[in-house]
């Protein structure tokens, strides 16, 4: 009996102005009740191209579905990635060189030029570099690309920043305040639109 309700009144829905009409809503449930297309609809077409939440972008040479936050305030390395955590995302783990090198692209165009933030640090075992406190030690032959004499062991230099010049990767000290760079997926957008 709900199936004939829903097939029934599935073409309508109640607008913005309180009118009876058509609608996708509609159609969209009865679609995913259905589990097949209705009207162009599908449960997996319903969706648009990945998209990035306000004050996030995507980087050209860089995968679609990553977003890049680069913030305006300086913070300690631990606010920062506070601050990336309560965004949906994480402090900038760099994975390979295209990506380095877009991020780098866009931190040129930041004026004026400061260094920013990423994930890799060293707190934990002095010269043993990690993505985050958590995640397991860079693995011999790993990308990084730390300016010359500013990857080693240094007690007081724990967190690693895209520094100001080149915006290679330099130690610093974790309480310091610099500027960050957050990461985290795409997300896909709902869309009556798509067919």
């Amino acid at each position: 009996m709900w199936i004939f309700l829903l097939l029934v009144l599935s073409p309508f829905t109640v607008n913005s102005f309180g009118n009876f009409g058509q609608g996708c809503e509609s159609q969209l449930l009865l679609g995913f009740l259905l589990g097949n297309t209705l009207d162009g609809f599908s449960a997996g077409s319903l969706f648009g191209n990945p998209s990035c939440p306000t004050g996030f972008m995507t980087l050209q040479g860089c995968s679609k579905n990553d977003c890049y936050f680069f913030s305006t305030e300086a913070r300690t390395w631990e606010e920062a990635r506070i601050d990336c955590i309560n965004r949906g995302a994480h402090l900038t783990i760099v994975k390979n060189a295209n990506e380095n090198t877009a991020i780098k692209t866009q931190l040129g165009t930041i004026n004026p030029a400061v260094a920013h933030w990423n994930a890799l640090n060293d707190i934990h075992t002095e010269g043993t570099f990690r993505w985050d406190p958590f995640t397991k030690a860079l693995q011999s032959g790993a990308f990084t690309d730390f300016t010359a004499n500013m990857g080693g062991n240094n007690a007081t230099s724990d967190c690693v920043a895209f520094n100001q010049t080149a915006f290679t990767w330099a130690t610093l000290p974790c309480n310091s305040t610099q500027r960050y760079v957050c990461e985290r997926k795409a997300s896909k957008q709902f869309s009556c639109n798509a067919h």
